[in-house]
Formats: structure tokens, C-alpha cells, sequence
């Protein structure tokens, strides 16, 4: 069973609307980690989250 963060859940989620099927992570895997770390980034930049939250967060497996 893998552990997947609200973050890193929220991020791959905001992330799909760019693009659903170019980041659909069962057809495009790095490019869904590519957004999802785009995301991660941003919402740290806006104070979301912390950058520590964001990096433990691109860490976690997808869980698929």
C-alpha cells in the first residue's frame, strides 16, 4: 500500500487541468511528476506550503 500526502495528491490534481491527457500519469508518468513538481513549486512560492512540504511531497510515489 503506498502513502500518499495531501500534497502530492492536491499537486498531481491542480496539475491534470493544464492538461488531462498530456499528465494523465498512467500514460505520461515524468510528465506528470514534471507538473506535479511545477505545482509543488508554485504553491510553496505563494506560501501554500513550505518548501520542505513541497519536496517531501514530489518525494512520495504517485500511488498507482
Amino acid at each position: 500500500m503506498h502513502t500518499i500526502t495531501p500534497f502530492s495528491q492536491a499537486s498531481l490534481l491542480a496539475g491534470l487541468v493544464q492538461a488531462p491527457t498530456y499528465y494523465n500519469p498512467l500514460k505520461n508518468y515524468e510528465g506528470a511528476k514534471a507538473r506535479q513538481k511545477t505545482v509543488l513549486t508554485l504553491m510553496a512560492e505563494q506560501g501554500y506550503i513550505s518548501q520542505e512540504q513541497g519536496a517531501e511531497a514530489y518525494k512520495k510515489d504517485l500511488g498507482l
